[in-house]
């Protein structure tokens, strides 16, 4: 999204407040989540509070008490440059399920409109369709861990052999199920052979 690619259906944007036109809409069924994940916003002035930057995307947020559709908060890295790539992204519920257009309008830590951004303002989104964000295991302490219900036992059988052993013949051995209930996995057969050899010694 960029702040000066929709002029022709919205002259009126700035790079504080404008709305970008898809062109064709986007149909969201079940849940979704968007996240910022790169932003190139500045400005010419020495400006190094943090901004705030809202979509209409966004479900709502408590910001200062009242609910807001926070997309993100943006930290200065330097003089007028909030821009980031994120490796983290933070992601937020997507509130609207038919979009035709994206407004995004972006805010000081005063709650009033960042008129100081005279430059472009480009940014962009990822949706992701029931994603959670990863963490490591060792945080992940109130969810309960997925109990194993497809497997009752598993049970390793001796199978002999069902040809007669002699000259050349080859040795064949039949492996089934027990019942249609029963599932045997070839992929993870550990198998293991067992002779028993009468080796008489040669006369000299």
């Amino acid at each position: 999204m960029s702040s000066d690619k929709a002029l022709e259906y919205f002259p009126n944007n700035k790079a504080y407040k404008f709305t970008s036109h898809l062109n064709s809409p986007l149909f969201l069924d079940g849940l979704w989540k968007v996240a910022l994940v790169e932003a190139d916003i500045s400005c010419s002035l020495s400006k190094e509070e943090s901004i705030y930057l809202y979509s209409n995307l966004c479900g709502e947020s408590i910001i200062d008490g009242e609910q807001k559709p926070l997309l993100r908060r943006l930290t200065a890295i330097n003089h007028g440059n909030w821009s980031s790539i994120f490796e983290a992204p933070y992601y937020v519920p997507v509130r609207i399920h038919e979009i035709y257009d994206m407004d995004v309008y972006i805010t000081t830590s005063q709650d009033e409109l960042a008129s100081f951004l005279n430059n472009t303002s480009t940014m962009a989104a990822l949706t992701m369709d029931g994603f959670q964000e990863s963490q490591p295991s060792g945080l992940n302490l109130f969810t309960l861990p997925p109990t194993q219900t497809a497997v009752e036992n598993v049970y390793f059988d001796e199978i002999r052999s069902t040809s007669q052993l002699g000259g050349t013949a080859p040795i064949e051995f039949t492996i089934a199920a027990q019942n249609s209930l029963e599932y045997i996995d070839l992929r993870k057969l550990n198998s293991m052979c067992v002779l028993e050899l009468d080796i008489p010694m040669a006369q000299i």
